[in-house]
């Protein structure tokens, strides 16, 4: 079954939905790695561009590198949660580079 996690992002960008595989079997947590670039908008928003699942924490960390030089801003992380219970620890920066979205840089500042 696939399911969809909602990241944080409100104001400067739309809100994220990346997609994951759930296993049918109940209260099984995951780990699920992600990268997120932003391209800057004629008028100077950040547009998220579409998330991109990687395989595992290396893998997340050297697709951010390469699109750090092509993107205003990009950011690598990692989730664990169970998708049966909507239940998922706060995020786990991988890699960050350039500007991101005012209200990512305050949630991360928190």
């Amino acid at each position: 079954m696939t399911a969809y996690l909602f990241l944080f992002c409100s104001r400067d960008c739309a809100t994220l939905a990346v997609p994951f595989q759930v296993a049918e079997r109940e209260h099984e947590m995951i780990t699920y790695f992600v990268v997120q670039s932003f391209t800057l908008g004629s008028r100077g928003a950040y547009i998220a561009d579409d998330p991109v699942p990687a395989t595992g924490a290396e893998h997340a960390r050297r697709l951010a590198e390469r699109l750090a030089a092509s993107k205003v801003g990009v950011i690598a992380f990692s989730r664990s949660g169970d998708p049966a219970t909507g239940e998922f620890e706060d995020a786990t920066v991988l890699f960050m580079s350039g500007d991101l979205p005012t209200d990512m840089q305050e949630e991360l500042a928190a």
